[in-house]
């Protein structure tokens, strides 16, 4: 293997000693090849310098199969974390075990104290234990990639990263998707936001954020999106009404929804109404398409269904004048009703939806 490879200290730097939690715990059920191995990679962290898989390999007389074999033991007992740059390793991690130390005497001892803080939490909301994350064999990622959702999340984060995933990458999004439970489109947020935060450290970030969130109370997507304070929640219940939930909104999107929020003053009711409308006369352009509809309204000062169905008896009264001279089933049929719709008043004939598709159009 070409390069060195940089050990990051997750652990307290002042810390210089092998952790006592190491020695209780991890140390009976390891090899010698992996103690070794494990040693080698604390002295090397102490010492601040790099090493490789190769030079691990010759300091022991192990072949470097051994050696990653080793280093893949101690990532799935949680004590390294490694990261690929495509298939090149390119970080070790060795994980702080302080907090283990404070979970094992917690579990033996009596309960902690509830400060007065925590007195009035009812006990279903107290903080959720976060998933420990284990290693996913080769059947069981076969498995997870028949998964559609799943799948096309996972040919995403490749577009993302511009490159074909590592086998801790697919580790980790598996982990989120099935431990943690992310839905597919808050996991494409997260690789989204990693993409966009962690300057090339993927796996890493992608864990750490996903734990966070998770420990938030983060469940979906527009959790995500409104703990960051990016977005309206009312923004993705639009979004979904003009069939647009797979998307992010755009600033361009956004513009809209918060002219029609809080400089029109129209609300989620009537703005829900403008979408189905147009939902049911085009496929594209559909946030222009509904910005005709409500900047019409607004225009004639209606905001309520009422004061909607007041100029729609307008239009149609216009409409009809023509129709009288000439004796068409026109003006017969001007007045059906739809009683199955609560907004039954609102008339499909009302607008000229072709002008307004092609003024959308040409202003693009």
């Amino acid at each position: 293997m070409l390069g060195k490879v940089r050990i990051a200290n997750g652990q307290n730097a002042e810390s210089t000693a092998v952790s006592n939690i190491f020695i209780d715990s991890y140390l009976a059920d390891a090899n010698d090849a992996q103690i070794k191995i494990y040693l080698f990679l604390l002295r090397a962290m102490q010492a601040g310098r790099a090493t490789n898989v190769s030079e691990i390999a010759d300091a022991f007389n192990h072949t470097e199969r051994e050696v990653k074999r080793a280093l893949t033991y101690w990532e799935d007992k949680g004590l390294v974390r490694l990261e690929y740059d495509g298939k090149r390793l390119t970080d070790i991690t060795l994980e702080d075990l302080s907090g283990r130390k404070t979970a094992e005497k917690t579990a033996s001892a009596e309960p902690p104290e509830i400060s007065d803080q925590q007195d009035d939490v009812p006990a279903d909301a107290q903080e959720e234990t976060v998933p420990v994350r284990r290693r996913y064999t080769a059947d069981e990622i076969s498995a997870f990639r028949r998964d559609e959702a799943l799948a096309m999340t996972l040919f995403a984060a490749e577009q993302y990263f511009k490159r074909a995933l590592n086998p801790s990458e697919i580790q980790i999004i598996l982990y989120v998707y099935e431990e943690l439970g992310f839905p597919a489109d808050l996991l494409d947020y997260l690789l989204q936001y990693t993409v966009e935060h962690a300057k090339g450290r993927y796996a890493a970030y992608m864990e750490k954020t996903a734990i966070a969130w998770h420990a938030e109370g983060v469940r979906a997507l527009e959790d995500a999106t409104l703990k960051g304070g990016r977005t309206d929640k009312r923004v993705y219940e639009i979004m979904r009404a003009l069939g647009l939930s797979s998307n992010q909104p755009t600033p361009f999107e956004i513009g809209y929804f918060d002219r029609w929020l809080n400089e029109y003053g129209f609300s989620m009711e009537m703005i829900l109404e403008a979408c189905r409308k147009t939902v049911f006369r085009t496929q594209s352009h559909r946030v222009e398409y509904t910005d005709g509809i409500l900047s019409d309204w607004h225009a004639h000062g209606a905001h309520t269904p009422e004061e909607v169905a007041a100029l729609d008896a307008a239009h149609e009264k216009a409409a009809r004048k023509p129709a009288r001279k000439n004796g068409t089933a026109r003006e017969k049929d001007a007045g059906t009703v739809d009683t199955r719709n609560r907004f039954n008043r609102f008339r499909a004939q009302e607008y000229d939806f072709e002008t307004l598709k092609n003024k959308i159009v040409s202003n693009n």
